[in-house]
Formats: C-alpha cells, sequence, structure tokens
C-alpha cells in the first residue's frame, strides 16, 4: 500500500511535504507545517498543547482535573511534549520545502 501510495499520488498531482502526508501545490496543512517550523501556539483548554518561547507543553487531559487546577489557581501544564526547540525542522520533517498554504 505505502509503495502504490508514494507512486500514485505525484502521478496525480500530490507532491510529498511530510513524511507522511501529501498535498497540491499550496493546500498542504497550515498546523503542521507550522509546528515543524516551530512557529509559537497556544493550547487552550483540557488536553491542549502549545508552543511558546521555544517551550511545548500539554495541559491536563482530565477535563475534571483541568477544571479544578483552574478553579484553584494551579498550573496544570506538563512541559515537554517530547520535544524541544530546534528539534522540529524543515530539514529533518519534511521532505521538500512547502509553499505557504492557503488562508
Amino acid at each position: 500500500m505505502y509503495d502504490w501510495l508514494t507512486a500514485e499520488l505525484p502521478a496525480r498531482g500530490y507532491a510529498r511535504y511530510e513524511i507522511s502526508n501529501f498535498a497540491r501545490q499550496g493546500f498542504e496543512s497550515r498546523h503542521n507545517l507550522g509546528y515543524w517550523r516551530n512557529i509559537p501556539y497556544l493550547g487552550i483548554g483540557a488536553a491542549a498543547h502549545g508552543y511558546i518561547d521555544g517551550v511545548r507543553w500539554g495541559n491536563e487531559a482530565a477535563t475534571e482535573k483541568y477544571i479544578h487546577a483552574m478553579h484553584v489557581g494551579e498550573r496544570s501544564r506538563s512541559r515537554g511534549h517530547g520535544t524541544h526547540a530546534g528539534e522540529r525542522d524543515g530539514g529533518v520533517r519534511l521532505s521538500r520545502p512547502a509553499h505557504r498554504a492557503r488562508d
């Protein structure tokens, strides 16, 4: 299946832009590209993840625990999420320079 897809999708106008993603030019996932390019994003709510000032984090996944932490003024973040600034750049995970996705 993998070999078939990697041959068939380019023949149909889809270019590989990540390890496991294909898209037509201009339709690449803005979220994914932002993630691999270390563009900051804010995660709000239970189980949300964010990345600001070179730090990735994940909020408490259990909704009741997250709400309790917010009510008592505690942080519900776990630092890291398995990555650090600089680990995920275009040369590592992107298979080609992606064009800016359409807004």
